[in-house]
């Protein structure tokens, strides 16, 4: 997974920053506990890597099931050959990402 993050889609990766946000990120653990006792949902969208080993797709699913609550409609974007970081492995096409979300929301 370094490997990917290490050498993202547009330029290579500092590898103690890849490793430093690996670490942090997993201190988060599992977020679909969070977001399932969240009482103010907020607009939300998933983005998940096809390669992901610790938020596959279907876990991602999970999450925006549980970010969607009883309203639903949260939905998830799969981005094809990245891992868990995608800000870092496809910081151009992340950003892409946002700015469309944005503007969906105005």
């Amino acid at each position: 997974m370094t490997g990917l993050a290490a050498g993202g889609r547009d330029g290579d990766r500092n590898l103690d920053t890849v490793v430093t946000v690996l670490r942090t990120t997993f201190g988060a653990a599992d977020a679909r506990a969070t977001a399932a006792g969240l009482t103010d949902r907020p607009p939300a969208r998933v983005v998940v890597g096809t390669h992901d080993p610790t938020c596959p797709p279907e876990m991602a699913r999970e999450l925006a099931a549980a970010l969607g609550g009883d309203r639903g409609g949260v939905d998830v974007e799969t981005v094809p050959d990245i891992g868990h970081l995608p800000m870092l492995e496809d910081p151009r096409g992340v950003a892409e990402s946002v700015r469309r979300f944005q503007e969906e929301l105005r």
